[in-house]
C-alpha cells in the first residue's frame, strides 16, 4: 500500500517557539512536509530555521518567497544565513505583486539553481495560465492555491500535458488545502476567504467549478469529517498541504487541527 503524502502549512507570523513545537509534532504525526509562507511581519526563512531546529526528517518548504520582495540573490543569502538543511528543503517561489511576474520567475529559476544545485527542488506558485505554463515547462513542482477537487484535476491535467509537450516529465503538484475546525474557526475561515475573494483571481476559477473561496475551505468538527474531505484530493495531488486556519496562532489550536488532519491513523486527536 502506498504511503500517504501530506504536508502541513502555517503562516510565517507564528511565534518561533510555537513553530518549533508544531514542526516536531507534524514530523511525529506522519506529515511528509512542513510549509511556511513569507509575508510582511513573518520572515519565512527564519521561521523555517525554527522548524529545522526541532526536526530531523520532515521536508521543509518555503511556501512561497515572492520575487517582487526578494531577488534570487536575496533568497540564497537568506537560506544560507539561516543555515537551512538543503538536503531536506524545497524552495517555493512566486511572482509576488505587480507586473512582470512570469518574467521574474523565468529569470530567477536558473540563478537559483546555479546557487543551490540540482538537488533542491524549486516549486512555483501558479494560478494564471501564463505562470502555470512556465512552471510546467521549467519548475520541479507547482503549488496550487484555493483548489477544489475538480479545479485541482483540471490544473493537474494542464500541467502534465504542457510538460509532456515540452519534452519533460511532469513536475510534482502540491496545493494548499485550507482546513478549519468547526464551529470555533468558522469566522476566521470566512475572514480569510473573503480577503482572497476580493482579488477575483481565485474566486473566478472557483466559480467555474461551482464553488467559492468560502466553500473551498475544508471544515468539520472532527477527524472523520475533515479526513473525508482531504481524501477527495488523493490521486490528484502529489503533496496535499493542510493549510491551518485557527482563531489564534497559539500552539494548542494549531496542534488540535494538525492531529485532526494527520495522515497517520495513530495520530492523537487532542
Amino acid at each position: 500500500m502506498t504511503a500517504i503524502r501530506r504536508g502541513f502549512g502555517i503562516t510565517g507570523t507564528v511565534a518561533h517557539d510555537v513553530i518549533a513545537q508544531v514542526a516536531a509534532a507534524a514530523e511525529a504525526a506522519g506529515y511528509t512536509s512542513f510549509w511556511i509562507n513569507d509575508i510582511p511581519g513573518g520572515d519565512g526563512p527564519s521561521a523555517l530555521a525554527a522548524a529545522a531546529s526541532s526536526t530531523s526528517t520532515i521536508t521543509l518548504v518555503s511556501g512561497v518567497l515572492g520575487l517582487s520582495r526578494r531577488s534570487a540573490e536575496d533568497i540564497v543569502l537568506a537560506l544560507r544565513s539561516n543555515d537551512l538543511p538543503l538536503e531536506r528543503f524545497w524552495l517555493g517561489i512566486g511572482t509576488g505583486g505587480g507586473p512582470g511576474g512570469p518574467g521574474r520567475v523565468r529569470a530567477a529559476l536558473p540563478a537559483l539553481r546555479a546557487h543551490l544545485g540540482p538537488d533542491v527542488p524549486i516549486f512555483v506558485a501558479a494560478t494564471g495560465p501564463r505562470i502555470r505554463t512556465l512552471a510546467a515547462r521549467e519548475a520541479d513542482g507547482v503549488l496550487l492555491n484555493w483548489p477544489v477537487p475538480t479545479s485541482a484535476q483540471e490544473a493537474r491535467t494542464f500541467i502534465t500535458d504542457t510538460a509532456h509537450a515540452a519534452g519533460r516529465s511532469a513536475p510534482r503538484v502540491a496545493a494548499y488545502l485550507r482546513c478549519a475546525l468547526s464551529p470555533q474557526a468558522d469566522a476566521a475561515a470566512d475572514h480569510e476567504a473573503d480577503a482572497h475573494a476580493g482579488s477575483g483571481m481565485y474566486a473566478d476559477i472557483l466559480a467555474r467549478h461551482g464553488s467559492s473561496p468560502r466553500a473551498s475551505i475544508l471544515r468539520g468538527p472532527d477527524r472523520a469529517s475533515l479526513q473525508a474531505q482531504l481524501t477527495a484530493f488523493d490521486g490528484i495531488l502529489d503533496e496535499p498541504v493542510v493549510r491551518a486556519i485557527t482563531v489564534d496562532e497559539d500552539a494548542a489550536q494549531i496542534l488540535e487541527l494538525l492531529h485532526t488532519c494527520a495522515p497517520s491513523a495513530a495520530a492523537p486527536t487532542a
